[in-house]
């Protein structure tokens, strides 16, 4: 019984850091839809702003394979995806892992 509850605490802390990544995944393609037209050879900022909207979409595949893997290793998953995901501040970082340590 305590590994289904503390599988689901870690269950809703997944959930808040996917639904942290999708904001910044929806800012970003904003962010891309709403760029003026740009001037041929004179535009770098795009490919930037592309390169961030591909990097959360690898974060968030990244974080959808580190949901399946077995519950004994679950708490571990959560704090290293947490640890590594650069689309996360420090300070987002250190509330994500002590939920995750709970």
């Amino acid at each position: 019984m305590d590994q289904i509850i503390d599988r689901c605490s870690l269950e809703s802390v997944w959930e808040a850091i996917e639904a942290h990544l999708l904001n910044i995944k929806r800012a970003a393609v904003l962010e891309v839809r709403n760029y003026p037209q740009p001037i041929a050879g004179c535009d770098d900022q795009i490919p930037a702003l592309w390169e961030k909207h591909d990097g959360i979409a690898a974060e968030l595949d990244r974080l959808y394979e580190a949901r399946q893997i077995p519950s004994t290793e679950y708490r571990g998953a959560a704090i290293a995806f947490v640890a590594d995901c650069s689309f996360i501040d420090d300070d987002q970082k250190k509330f994500f892992i002590a939920h995750a340590s709970e």
